[in-house]
């Protein structure tokens, strides 16, 4: 989330400079910069959310579709799968300590 913080408004005011360069001719900021800057670094912490999001959910299934086809691919979900088989082994243990009460026991 940091690395979108400082990375998305960079990004936005080269995009606005360029194309005022590309329009007009002459490169400009905007109008506000420092308001900009501000609405772009709290628009920045949804990007994130969404990337990160996109990452969890949807990569490990492309992933996995494009696995048998490109050694890379499989790579990357070697890892994802390893990464779950630890979480799921990390949660396993819990549920087992954890034990219902019978019912004449309540």
């Amino acid at each position: 989330m940091l690395y979108w913080l400082a990375g998305f408004p960079v990004a936005r005011v080269l995009h606005e400079v360029i194309t005022r360069l590309v329009i007009t001719g002459e490169p400009g900021f905007p109008p506000d910069p420092v308001g900009f800057l501000a609405y772009q670094g709290i628009v920045s912490a949804g990007f994130a959310v969404g990337f990160l999001w996109m990452h969890e959910r949807l990569a490990p299934r492309l992933w996995r579709r494009y696995a048998p086809h490109n050694p890379v691919a499989a790579h990357i979900f070697d890892a994802y799968v390893a990464y779950a088989r630890q979480l799921y082994e990390a949660k396993k243990p819990a549920k087992q300590t954890r034990r219902r009460p019978a019912k004449h026991e309540s």
